[in-house]
C-alpha cells in the first residue's frame, strides 16, 4: 500500500517486525522448541533409545537408563534431575499408552510452558 506521497506504508506488523527483531527470532525459536524438537526428542530417546533398551533390560531398568540418557545429552548440569524426571515420566507415558503422540504432546507442554516462563522472567 502507498500514501499518496507514493512511499510504501508499513502495516503495524510489518512495523513491529522491523523495529523489533526479537520478534521474529522469538516465534522461529518458540516454533523450534515446542513444536519442532518435541517429535525429534521423542522419537530418538522413547522411539528408538527406550524401545531398545525394553528390549534388553525389564521396563524399570529401560526407564531409568533411557531417562538418564535424555537427561545427560541435554548438557545443562543444573536442570539434569528435573529433566530426568520428564524423561522417566515421558517413557511411562510411552509404555502406558503404547504410543509416541501421548509423550510428544506431554512434551510440547512442557516445553511451552519453560519457554512461556523464559519469555516472561528474562526479558527484563
Amino acid at each position: 500500500m502507498q500514501s499518496f506521497t507514493h512511499s510504501p506504508v508499513e502495516t503495524p506488523k510489518q512495523i513491529s517486525l522491523q523495529t523489533h527483531p526479537a520478534v521474529s527470532v522469538l516465534v522461529i525459536v518458540g516454533i523450534s522448541v515446542i513444536g519442532i524438537t518435541p517429535f525429534a526428542e521423542e522419537a530418538f530417546f522413547r522411539g528408538f533409545i527406550f524401545r531398545r533398551l525394553g528390549q534388553r533390560y525389564r521396563l524399570g531398568w529401560a526407564v531409568v537408563l533411557s531417562a538418564a540418557i535424555f537427561a545427560v545429552l541435554h548438557l545443562i548440569p543444573f536442570i539434569m534431575l528435573p529433566i530426568f524426571a520428564l524423561g522417566a515420566l515421558l517413557a511411562s507415558i510411552v509404555y502406558a499408552r503404547k504410543s509416541l503422540f501421548p509423550s510428544v504432546f506431554a512434551h510440547m507442554t512442557f516445553n511451552a510452558i519453560g519457554f512461556t516462563l523464559q519469555f516472561i522472567f528474562l526479558r527484563k
